[in-house]
């Protein structure tokens, strides 16, 4: 993001200048009273943009600042020159004025055409086989080819995200997928069995499997011109995936041309191991056929079981109606009748004891939160490729990220998904599969991490950390922030200094969400300087302040920041008055306020951290402490001998007196007698 975006929306504003237009990076004009609501995305609105000195015509998606955009492909997008979708030609985070608040702006080359599919819910013309093959198929091929050589998807192919590139209406192109989190915008039926069963905000990146079963729908919807299961709604859509399996739940008694049929089954076979590739279809549309792939259905038992009154005749299904009522799950998936249901009506002991060894392992000490646990480690056996479903919320593994950062501003919905991380389900769910990806395992890695991150609540720590260590791209959440955003560790030098500036400013330059920020993003910053931050002793805590905050400038290479600098400067007063003598306080004062004059707060850390001037005050202060003592040893001693020093004096003094005494007798004595004889 441009560094300027903030100061130039608060002259705007304090100068009551026109804010109709707003700029991005000095190349495009958004323009807020222009909406284009046909090029809306369920996200995101659309608003009329222009690029200086560019013919194109393109317009910029508004994003709803409480849903998370796809920051980690949208560098990868910006300027992506694949015929197949539509070109984003920039993006970043600006203040909005409908609003008052930071929004992700995202300008995209406008399509000459319109949508192929304005509405899911109406009817249109069917569209001929060979306009899908020739003017979908074909030209998007391409860029899933190029999105999974990048190992990035695409998951937000359906038929109202796809446009004619031409007035003519012979070639179509994929829309954006940016601007929320994978897959949330798309409705379930475009989604696999698996996960259709998550959030939308948790739904993950998937893989290319995913985002050619899309395809396969999309292209029923098209050929057919219409919903193929009508006002249905998703939990029986979903049920009859299961049960028949994607293709004949979709398809029914539709009649599809004999020439899509084989490329239709193929997308969407259940088993992602199956479905067909990119080079399958590139190979059928080369003219080479195949077998027709038929419905891997999950194994059938002999007879059902029943749950809530209904049959179910494999684990799937009785999975997804467990995970749907958690409460009552417990003391079924305890029950000895599903154990032998598993050993004799399915005959598959491996799941059985998997089964058992979760419920198990879930044990221990009665309450909601343990059977909640057990219930949700349970279900990973009975369905393994199903995402993680914790009291109703499935989420998959690589999900967890987006839809915590979708949880932020939800506090039931944020401890739920910090109970499943706190729980290490994720790590049961990736031990649970046969061959997980490595796009699953990596996910893992970093989840192992965080147990004890997530339930740590002292500054640095908890969901805040948990939040940006999930999402590598996510901005800082801090209220500082709001009117000048941080969007890498680069620009949190620089703003803090503009921030410094401010009348109302906040005490300090760091807070929970700053704190996490950088002990996510920052290196050579370990733990032990996290927790300093939240030391109860101010010159400790401020002392950890500067530490970290000159290591991001050493790291990322900001430029000087006297404001900052002079802002910590009057923090750092506690640490001043740790000097025991009066003239080092002057002295390391007056460093202080040079250093801080020069705007790097290294060299204002150096002062103030002299382990040499820390050394020779605290030696100057153990003599002066010695002296100290050895004077109040000897007053004390002569306290103590007081008494003996009072009666020797009184007996010195009796004998003093008496001597006196006797001299001045003599004297006396002497006088009167020369007295006498002179008389």
């Amino acid at each position: 993001m441009d560094q300027t975006d903030g100061r130039v929306m608060d002259a705007i504003e304090e100068e009551g200048g026109d804010s109709n237009v707003i700029d991005l990076k000095g190349r495009f004009q958004i323009f807020p009273g222009q909406p284009i609501p046909l090029l809306d995305s369920p996200c995101a609105q659309a608003f009329h943009a222009t690029a200086r000195g560019d013919p194109r015509a393109f317009y910029a998606l508004v994003c709803n600042p409480d849903i998370p955009v796809r920051t980690d492909i949208l560098e990868m997008l910006r300027g992506y020159n694949q015929s197949g979708m539509i070109k984003v030609a920039d993006w970043g985070l600006m203040y909005w004025p409908l609003g008052g608040r930071y929004r992700y702006i995202i300008v995209i080359e406008r399509p000459v055409g319109t949508r192929v599919m304005p509405s899911l819910t109406e009817t249109q013309p069917p569209m001929h086989e060979d306009d899908i093959i020739d003017g979908l198929m074909s030209p998007l091929l391409g860029t899933l080819r190029e999105f999974s050589g990048r190992m990035v998807t695409h998951r937000a192919i359906r038929p109202t995200n796809i446009f004619y590139a031409d007035g003519g209406r012979r070639t179509m192109i994929l829309g954006e997928c940016v601007s929320s989190p994978p897959a949330h915008d798309q409705p379930a039926i475009f989604e696999t069995i698996e996960t259709a069963m998550a959030h939308p905000t948790g739904r993950g990146n998937g893989s290319l499997a995913n985002d050619l079963y899309s395809l396969g729908v999309t292209i029923i919807f098209l050929v057919l011109g219409r919903n193929p299961i009508g006002e249905l709604d998703e939990a029986r859509a979903l049920a009859n995936k299961i049960e028949f399996g994607s293709y004949a739940a979709l398809v029914g008694q539709a009649r599809i041309p004999l020439s899509l049929m084989e490329p239709l089954r193929g997308l969407l076979t259940d088993d992602p191991r199956e479905r067909w590739t990119v080079q399958d279809l590139d190979m059928w549309l080369a003219g080479r056929r195949q077998s027709p792939k038929q419905p891997k259905l999950p194994q059938r038992a002999s007879r059902p079981f029943l749950f809530q009154e209904t049959e179910f005749f494999n684990t799937r299904a009785l999975a997804m109606a467990l995970a749907q009522d958690p409460a009552l799950a417990a003391p079924t998936l305890r029950s000895k009748q599903l154990d032998a249901w598993l050993r004799r009506s399915l005959n598959d002991e491996p799941r059985a004891e998997q089964m058992q060894q979760a419920v198990v392992s879930g044990g221990g000490t009665a309450g909601r939160a343990t059977e909640d646990r057990m219930v949700a480690r349970a279900l990973i056996p009975l369905d393994p490729a199903a995402p993680m479903r914790y009291r109703g919320f499935g989420v998959a593994i690589d999900g967890l990220g987006p839809a915590l950062a979708a949880a932020m501003e939800d506090r039931d919905k944020r401890q739920l998904i910090s109970e499943i991380i706190a729980s290490r389900l994720p790590l049961n769910w990736v031990a649970a599969q046969q061959k997980p990806r490595s796009e699953d395992m990596r996910a893992a890695q970093i989840l192992e991490r965080l147990p004890p991150v997530i339930e740590n609540s002292a500054l640095g720590f908890g969901v805040e950390r948990a939040l940006y260590e999930l999402n590598p791209g996510e901005h800082c959440h801090s209220s500082m922030f709001e009117r000048d955003p941080v969007m890498d560790l680069g620009q949190l030098i620089p703003v803090l200094d503009r921030l410094s500036k401010n009348d109302n400013r906040p005490d300090t330059p760091l807070d929970r969400h700053s704190i996490a920020f950088i002990a996510s993003r920052a290196r050579r910053v370990n733990d032990d300087m996290i927790r300093a931050c939240g030391h109860p002793d101010p010159s400790t805590r401020n002392l950890a302040y500067l530490k970290l905050l000159a290591s991001v400038q050493e790291q990322t290479n900001a430029p000087v920041c006297p404001g900052l600098c002079q802002w910590m400067a009057t923090l750092l007063q506690p640490v001043i008055a740790g000097y025991h003598l009066k003239k080092r306080r002057e002295k390391v004062g007056e460093r202080v306020r040079k250093a801080a004059a020069d705007g790097m707060l290294i060299q204002l850390l150096a002062v103030v951290d002299d382990e040499a001037e820390r050394r020779a005050d605290t030696r100057g202060f153990d003599e002066a402490v010695n002296e100290y003592a050895n004077i109040d040893a000897k007053l004390q001693a002569m306290e103590i001998n007081r008494p003996k020093h009072d009666e020797d004096a009184r007996y010195f003094g009796e004998q003093v007196a008496a001597a006196i005494g006797g001299v001045l007798v003599s004297i006396t004595t002497a006088i009167a007698v020369f007295y006498s004889f002179m008389t």
